[in-house]
């Protein structure tokens, strides 16, 4: 846009314009290059707004999820310790019941 600005007002075709009639068009270009320039602040002002609003759900969500993980594994390694005291008494139990049975099936003689 600025190039062809720039051919146009430079083009020696119009030779009957004045100086001022040039410098008017010159000043009128760069009066529609600064809108062009503030319309596009605006637009990437509003894509950075967005992001940062994406950005800061994202973390809202990611907190929340990391809150629910970490609950979920506090309840996890309760659920393991029950069930290793479980297995403890379990184990102790079956060895009870081996040695029992042990002792009923193979009586024990004095070699």
């Amino acid at each position: 846009m600025w190039l062809t600005f720039c051919r146009e007002l430079f083009d020696n075709s119009n030779v009957d314009e004045t100086r001022l009639d040039r410098i008017e068009k010159l000043l009128e270009g760069h009066g529609r290059m600064l809108v062009d320039h503030d319309l596009a602040i605006a637009a990437i002002s509003e894509i950075v707004t967005r992001a940062e609003r994406a950005n800061e759900a994202a973390r809202e969500r990611f907190e929340e999820e990391d809150k629910r993980l970490l609950t979920a594994q506090i309840l996890m390694n309760g659920a393991m310790q029950k069930m290793a005291l479980a297995m403890e008494e379990t184990t102790g139990k079956l060895d009870a019941l081996i040695n029992t049975v042990d002792g009923i099936i193979r009586p024990k003689h004095p070699s």
